[in-house]
């Protein structure tokens, strides 16, 4: 159908031009056989010398909003793609997007198991506005109307190259930027699907301390460090959901808002993975707590210790496994 409107267009155009052209050859035609002995009609001529060039500009505007309606005609063809972006249920309640928030989409045609690498979108980051409306830098449209299309997206904005082994490091100075959301829609969606809808979870873990001293201490001591022995990188399979986790190093836990009951209480976003020790220092003595199974870090989850100190030992409280917002829990034992 554009083509036909093209091609009627060029047609409708051209004859217009043709007819100007004609006018303008019969006029110059007339004047060269009158030549100088009809004096008033080659005033006529001349005088109407202006409504020549008015007329050929006519021609040449029609031409040109002609194709301006093709170009319209067009554009009207593009379906452009809207993005319902909200966050899941493994999120705390207060979790949601602000005002200035980024995140980047990326979508393909093809399979939902292999990206190629021509994408239909390519790592183009949106901001969401004072309207709740997500703005992209780019252009988001279409590929075609016919072939299912798939979509992943990543907040905070992050720019991707490989979807099966993007590295990933933890900065733990950096809460809100390590805990990185992914959201994969891999349905096949087409244009008549209207918006995308892109449900974000957590790719990272949460490892949460709770400290609780034992009446030896008169007052809650100094704590110098809390550190988890665990891989701090790892590069993530996004279409696979697998992690391919890094050498175990130390990993010193902030301090966060003490949970109710305790005394101190530390967490950090983790890599997916399994650990087993736990190193204290406080009053400048190091207490090292080695669980006696791998604890699993398990993305979208958090994992809490609750840990009882004592001058001379540690006793643990309880393990808990959780949802970012609820989720079973694992008794725990002693650890001297």
């Amino acid at each position: 159908m554009t083509e036909l409107k093209l091609i009627f267009t060029v047609a409708l155009a051209a004859a217009i031009i043709v007819v100007l052209l004609a006018l303008v050859c019969i006029i110059i035609y007339q004047r060269w056989r009158i030549g100088d002995k009809n004096a008033a009609l080659i005033r006529f001529i001349n005088e109407n010398a202006e409504m020549r060039q008015k007329m050929l500009r006519a021609g040449l505007l029609s031409f040109a909003l002609l194709l301006s309606c093709c170009s319209s005609d067009d554009d009207d063809n593009v379906r452009y793609i809207n993005i319902d972006a909200t966050i899941g249920s493994i999120s705390p309640a207060s979790m949601t997007f602000k005002t200035g928030d980024k995140m980047t989409i990326y979508a393909w045609t093809g399979s939902d198991s292999t990206v190629p690498d021509n994408l239909v979108v390519d790592g183009v980051e949106c901001t969401l506005d004072s309207e709740d409306r997500w703005t992209a830098s780019a252009q988001l449209a279409w590929s075609n109307e016919d072939t299912p299309h798939y979509f992943i997206a990543f907040y905070p904005a992050r720019t991707v190259s490989n979807f099966t082994a993007d590295p990933y490091t933890l900065n733990t100075s950096d809460q809100q930027g390590s805990d990185l959301l992914v959201a994969r829609n891999l349905m096949g969606l087409m244009p008549n699907d209207n918006s995308v809808p892109l449900l974000f979870g957590h790719a990272m873990s949460r490892l949460d301390v709770n400290l609780v001293f034992r009446n030896q201490w008169a007052t809650t001591p100094t704590v110098s460090s809390v550190i988890a022995k665990a891989a701090n990188s790892c590069t993530i399979d996004y279409l696979a959901e697998t992690y391919n986790v890094g050498s175990q190093t130390d990993i010193v836990l902030p301090a966060t808002v003490t949970t109710e009951g305790y005394a101190l209480s530390y967490s950090s976003i983790m890599v997916p993975q399994k650990f087993r020790t736990l190193t204290i220092t406080v009053e400048g003595k190091t207490y090292t707590f080695t669980h006696t199974q791998d604890i699993p870090l398990t993305a979208g989850k958090f994992v809490t210790l609750n840990l009882f100190v004592g001058t001379d030992r540690l006793d643990l409280g309880a393990v808990s496994i959780d949802d970012w917002v609820a989720g079973p829990v694992i008794e725990g034992g002693s650890m001297l």
